[in-house]
């Protein structure tokens, strides 16, 4: 999900999120220069390596994207503050 936030993605992710899984959208739709997205460690570290405030930022709107969670569940933006 940090991708597509990141790629600005989320309009048309919300479109078709009922008949598509996200790894799927995010395999047809993001790509790092000429790699498409494959879920790898070497992905993530390649397309958010080079801007660590754009990491920070798609997490902080994550928060906001996601709403509300459990009670026993946490996120990546409690732990940047």
């Amino acid at each position: 999900m940090l991708l597509i936030i990141a790629e600005k993605l989320t309009g048309a992710y919300e479109k078709v999120k009922s008949n598509m899984k996200l790894k799927d959208f995010a395999k047809a739709n993001i790509k790092c220069g000429k790699k498409k997205y494959d879920n790898s460690t070497s992905f993530y570290t390649d397309y958010f390596g080079g801007n660590p405030e754009l990491l920070v930022r798609c997490i902080k709107e994550y928060k906001k994207y996601n709403g509300s969670h459990g009670k026993d569940e946490h996120y990546l933006a409690e732990l940047l503050k």
